[in-house]
């Protein structure tokens, strides 16, 4: 059991969640120190939970948590690069405090990708599926660059006051569900596929351009390690959006891979983010690259070895002539000099 509230513990794997698993029965608990680097599967709770402080979470793969995926309560952590892979309720939980969440994801939830209830700051976050992909439900938040598709419900619902800046919105049943008397501004954005959208009064959202984002690899048939929603060549996202990204200092891309915080961690410079990349310390392994014999997932595809040839000819050749002593060769001449193309006549 892992409860390091008041322990103040950096608890970190340089090898990174794709080859190293923390085994854990109870959620961890936490309220000050670091935790990176872990893969946790199928806990019967919630797997992290946040209640004070102002701990680091980065890069976890959080996989089949029966309740949520992380919550927080309270305090003021900064979890960054977290994915969370079919929560049984939602993914992200704030119910208290004020964190930073930056470039996490979260695919296939049953409830909500990120449910929040307590004023939070939102950089480059994406939702996958589930039934809404971001719900401000309580207090003041900032958004910038989010990306939610394929939501059953919506994408974004408003309970209370927000601002959504610069993120991209496709294939969900609404854009937005907003409650009279509050309100959620957007600036900059793309919807596309999904009802139309309007604001808190009913106004229809004029900054929320109605053209298709352009993807690099979406959609909603696609399993998740074949999902690209970075930008393709040519894509209306480029430099369409207020502020400047991170990584080159141009002007800022709409979704998740712009903005001020798009400096996704790329440990093994394959191109692929550690939330999307099966071993992120390895450039010989990442999403469609052709698989190797040497008892790895190297095409990210959960399949180890599949479709590598093997050499099932075991005979030997003594006169090394190409033919195994026990295969056919129809040339019965004699060839002691092993020239292969000329026997001795």
């Amino acid at each position: 059991d892992l409860d390091l509230r008041g322990a103040n513990v950096t608890l970190i794997s340089t090898d990174g969640p794709a080859v190293t698993t923390l085994s854990t029965t109870t959620p961890v608990y936490l309220d000050g120190g670091r935790l990176e680097g872990f893969r946790i599967e199928s806990i019967a709770s919630t797997v992290v939970y946040i209640s004070s402080g102002s701990p680091s979470v980065r890069e976890l793969y959080l996989i089949d948590p029966t309740s949520y995926g992380l919550a927080v309560a309270g305090g003021s952590p900064i979890v960054e690069e977290v994915g969370i892979w079919n929560a049984g309720m939602h993914a992200f939980f704030v119910t208290g405090g004020t964190p930073t969440l930056n470039r996490n994801v979260s695919y296939g939830a049953t409830k909500y990708g990120f449910a929040i209830k307590s004023a939070s700051t939102l950089h480059s976050d994406i939702a996958i599926g589930g039934q809404w992909g971001f719900v401000f439900e309580s207090a003041t938040s900032t958004a910038y660059n989010l990306v939610a598709v394929d939501a059953s419900n919506g994408a974004t619902a408003a309970l209370y006051s927000s601002n959504v800046t610069n993120s991209v919105f496709m294939d969900n049943t609404v854009t937005l569900k907003c409650f009279s008397g509050y309100t959620l501004t957007f600036s900059n954005g793309i919807a596309y596929n999904s009802a139309t959208a309007t604001d808190c009064s009913g106004s229809p959202l004029s900054a929320m351009d109605d053209v298709n984002p352009d993807f690099a690899s979406w959609s909603s048939s696609l399993p998740f390690e074949e999902i690209d929603l970075r930008p393709a060549s040519g894509s209306p996202m480029i430099d369409a959006g207020s502020g400047t990204d991170a990584d080159d200092g141009s002007v800022a891309d709409l979704g998740a891979f712009g903005g001020s915080e798009n400096d996704w961690t790329d440990s093994d410079g394959d191109s692929w983010p550690v939330v999307f990349d099966c071993d992120d310390h390895d450039a010989q392994s990442y999403v469609h690259v052709t698989e190797r014999a040497n008892g790895k997932d190297d095409d990210c595809d959960g399949i180890v070895d599949e479709d590598v040839p093997t050499d099932t000819d075991t005979d030997t050749d003594t006169d090394t002539d190409s033919y195994g002593d026990t295969d056919t060769d129809t040339d019965t001449d004699t060839d002691t000099d092993a020239d292969t193309d000329r026997s001795e006549e």
